[in-house]
């Protein structure tokens, strides 16, 4: 039985006739070719162009053709003639994209072929749609062309049966070409003059047939305009252009709205009007602002450019507004201070108004915010007690509420009084509930998670944690992504289970990378510490922290933009030394543990790895039975003993833990023995058991004699108030 396939056939064909009789005699079968899948393209793909093809060439291929097997073996041949790939290797020598997808003269001549049947006026009219799009509208198309309602019905059904254009779905009166090929064929065999002046006369035609409402167009007509290229039509393609832009980020279309601004730029850029250095301010800060929504780090330096063009235009304003843009919502880096970005806001602050302003005010706080990690924290409270004190003058809610959280994330010293700084968060919060502001709300129930679990409240962090997921969920913007993932991850290092706050430390690291966080690894690091410091697995691979770390005697290295914090390399000779007791390379961590030692730790920072520094020391100076060095550290943890040792990022249990190991070093057990009940009664009261354990080992190692005479009187206790055995008592 023979097989054919009619697609090629018109509907008047003398040839379909024949074939209808040959079916009534079942001698012939008709099938439709389906468009390949995927897979299938993958496999012609793997025959044309070798064993190695690469996944890249494989989508290109796919999404160019659409999985029509002839379009595949012509593009692939073409590929391979025109050296963009090689056919060996199949290497993407030239970054070859879908849009960029040359139409081979095989294709061009198949196509050629099927268009010619349907007359001059028909391929007129198709050229004319080509240039409106891959899909189009009839009453736009009518504006565009010289044929009556009928005639161009006619046109159009005869593009239908020959199966070049189709009907979309939807409402009735528009039209998609049937393949992208068929339409960048037609398109490119139009003349640059006469694809200009069809593009000035589409962008015309829509704005007549769409005038009532434009927003749905917008890219479309920025599209046009700039493709006429006349000076009049560039002001049009300007500002359709940033339209477009502000509309997609309306929508929280982010990495759209950044590709529009960014393509509105490049405009002015080739215009080279200089009435347009304004505008073109504007726009890049615009596109600053959507590229840090979208997760894209190039945010930072489109917006350090935007700082620049308005000091340039002399324009307090402008650089004001490319100054607070260029923020994350916390300080730039957790390595250090980003001194670019506190030029721009100190060169902002200089050219502002002194007098009391929202913007004032803003531009204080985020300043303060980025010197988080300066060893002056006086002039970090100044700024912030300065910022606070001028929005509440002022008036601004929201500036407020900005200021607020901005000066609790800048105060993350263990110096700084718990009780301020939850009223901070609560009226902060109250401010974003009055403004209905869901991205303010969830960046407040964020701080107020960490807050809640820096003073040991888990209620209250589980509470704000379920609003931080639905809020992050809701907006989609990758920086709240990973801080709602990473305070789980600290969640789960309270009360377990510990195998799951690892897992989430690895998911928080990997979407911290892919929304350009600077400091995604380094807090990921000490997710993980945390998480095997519980589980005593510090030596296991994937990774490895001994070796992930770095080598012994070097530090990691900070961002070129950053200059380091003044604590990150006493931080760094302290987690490395406890680090290396932990996995039993105790000759490797005594030359980290002196190395801090001897700085004497007299001018430790205020910032928010103050704490970290000695209580990472005293689990070393304890392996290491250094008790010179735990007098020492003794000392500077004594005034914190009431507290929880918490960074952003990790929960590392209470200074009274950390007090027993030192007072047992220091030969002091009636001492460490307490400190140690101290820290079994506050791990009791959050539940949590990962810490319970861990604190019986260490209360094991130091003081074995004492640790089992305690553990038999408070069962005792137990049972005599007939309590229900929380697992306190016989571990």
């Amino acid at each position: 039985m023979a097989r054919i396939a009619t697609r090629e056939l018109d509907i008047d064909h003398p040839l379909r006739a024949t074939l209808a009789e040959l079916g009534r005699e079942h001698h012939l079968e008709q099938h439709a070719l389906a468009p390949l899948d995927a897979a299938a393209v993958s496999e012609l793909v793997g025959v044309h162009a070798g064993e190695q093809d690469s996944s890249e060439l494989r989508q290109v291929v796919y999404e160019g053709t659409e999985g029509n097997a002839f379009f595949v073996v012509e593009v692939l041949r073409h590929l391979a003639e025109s050296g963009a790939i090689d056919v060996a290797g199949a290497d993407l020598e030239s970054g070859v994209a879908v849009g960029q997808l040359a139409v081979p003269d095989g294709v061009k001549d198949v196509i050629g072929q099927r268009v010619g049947r349907l007359g001059h006026d028909t391929n007129r009219l198709l050229a004319t749609a080509a240039v409106l799009g891959r899909e189009f509208e009839l009453h736009v198309l009518e504006r565009l062309s010289n044929l009556v309602e009928d005639e161009l019905l006619d046109s159009l059904e005869s593009a239908v049966r020959a199966h070049v254009i189709e009907e979309a779905s939807g409402p009735a009166g528009r039209y998609t070409f049937s393949h992208a090929l068929i339409r960048d064929t037609l398109y490119g065999a139009l003349s640059t003059t006469r694809r200009a002046l069809m593009h000035r006369r589409s962008g015309a035609a829509l704005e007549e047939a769409h005038g009532a409402d434009l927003e749905p167009y917008l890219t479309e007509l920025a599209h046009h305009f700039a493709e006429a290229g006349s000076n009049g039509d560039l002001d049009k393609a300007i500002e359709y252009g940033s339209r477009a832009g502000e509309h997609a980020t309306s929508r929280l279309a982010y990495e759209q709205a950044a590709a529009q601004f960014r393509q509105t730029v490049q405009l002015i850029d080739a215009a080279d009007w200089p009435k347009l250095r304004h505008r073109r301010c504007d726009i890049v800060i615009a596109q600053g602002e959507a590229e840090r929504r979208a997760g894209d780090p190039a945010y930072r330096q489109t917006l350090l450019d935007g700082a620049r063009l308005a000091q340039e235009l002399e324009d307090p304003e402008r650089l004001a507004r490319a100054a607070l843009a260029n923020n994350r919502g916390i300080f730039s880096s957790g390595e250090g201070i980003d001194r670019e970005r506190v030029s721009v806001l100190q060169a902002a602050l200089a050219a502002y108004d002194t007098a009391d302003s929202p913007t004032r005010a803003a531009l204080l706080a985020l300043l303060a915010l980025e010197l988080a990690t300066d060893h002056d924290s006086s002039l970090r409270d100044r700024l912030n007690d300065e910022a606070v004190a001028m929005a509440r003058r002022v008036g601004h809610p929201r500036t407020l509420a900005l200021v607020l959280t901005q000066r609790w994330v800048a105060q993350l010293a263990p110096s700084q009084m718990p009780a301020a700084r939850e009223a901070d968060l609560r009226e902060a919060g109250e401010l974003a509930d009055q403004l209905k502001d869901p991205l303010l709300a969830g960046h407040v129930a964020n701080l107020s998670a960490q807050h809640a679990m820096n003073v040991g409240d888990l209620e209250e962090c589980d509470r704000q944690l379920a609003y931080l997921s639905t809020v992050a969920e809701q907006l989609a913007q990758p920086f709240l992504r990973w801080c709602d993932v990473m305070a789980r991850t600290k969640r789960c290092t309270i009360t377990g289970p510990v195998e799951e706050a690892e897992r989430l430390a690895f998911a928080a690291l990997e979407i911290g990378r892919r929304a350009g966080q600077p400091d995604s690894t380094q807090w990921f690091l000490g997710q993980v510490l945390a998480a095997r410091f519980l589980q005593g697995s510090l030596a296991r691979d994937d990774p490895n922290l001994p070796e992930i770390i770095q080598t012994p005697g070097s530090s990691p290295p900070t961002s070129p933009e950053i200059t380091p914090s003044p604590s990150r390399r006493l931080l760094f000779a302290a987690g490395m030394s406890l680090v290396l007791c932990e996995v039993g390379r105790l000759d490797d961590a005594r030359g980290h543990f002196e190395l801090l030692m001897s700085s004497g730790l007299d001018d430790l920072p205020s910032d928010y790895q103050a704490l970290l520094i000695p209580v990472y020391a005293s689990v070393a100076c304890a392996r290491l039975g250094d008790a010179r060095s735990a007098g020492r550290l003794h000392e500077l943890l004594e005034p914190h003993s009431q507290r929880l040792v918490t960074t952003g990022a990790s929960w590392l249990g209470a200074t009274t833990h950390y007090l027993g190991l030192l007072a047992a070093t220091l030969g002091r057990p009636d001492e460490a023995d307490a400190r140690f009940a101290a820290a079994e009664r506050t791990y009791a009261s959050l539940d949590a058991k990962p810490w319970l354990v861990r604190l019986r080992n260490d209360w094991d190692t130091a003081l074995p004699v004492r640790r089992r005479a305690g553990d038999h009187r408070r069962a005792e206790q137990l049972r005599e108030r007939g309590a229900a055995d929380r697992g306190l008592a016989g571990h």
